[in-house]
């Protein structure tokens, strides 16, 4: 019995490992859009104030520029664009402008209001422009 067990243990033992490194093998699949991120036309805007309004949480204020309305809902996701001054050539496919998405906490004709979390450098940077700064704002996308 013993001289059974001891030449089937090694065929046993390779069976439970080799199932096991199957089982614990995973694959990761990557998603790219096939042209990069989605077009959309861009609307000029003025940061009318960056309000804090609690700890690490800003209210950007946005005014459109020019006569172009806008219908925006709260919930829409928008394209928002700041102009790195500091860096451009970091975001040189944008033209030196910091691109990302952000959703819309109101909204009227003329005017946009996105609440955002400061947590990196766009963000901040959006947090700490002063006044009456160009901003670039556009796309509609629901989620």
């Amino acid at each position: 019995m013993r001289l059974l067990v001891s030449a089937l243990l090694p065929l046993i033992s390779s069976s439970f490992i080799l199932q096991a490194s199957f089982v614990s093998q995973r694959f990761s699949t990557q998603l790219f859009a096939e042209s990069g991120p989605p077009k959309y036309d861009k609307l000029d805007g003025i940061l009318r104030e960056a309000e804090v309004v609690g700890e690490g949480s800003v209210m950007l204020h946005v005014d459109v520029v020019g006569n172009e309305k806008v219908e925006y809902k709260p919930g829409h996701v928008l394209a928002l664009e700041i102009e790195d001054t500091n860096d451009p050539s970091a975001e040189a496919d944008n033209e030196g402008w910091m691109r990302g998405p952000y959703t819309v906490s109101r909204s009227t004709e003329s005017s946009i209001d996105i609440l955002i979390k400061v947590v990196g450098k766009k963000s901040r940077f959006f947090a700490e422009a002063p006044t009456n700064t160009p901003v670039r704002f556009g796309g509609k996308f629901k989620v």
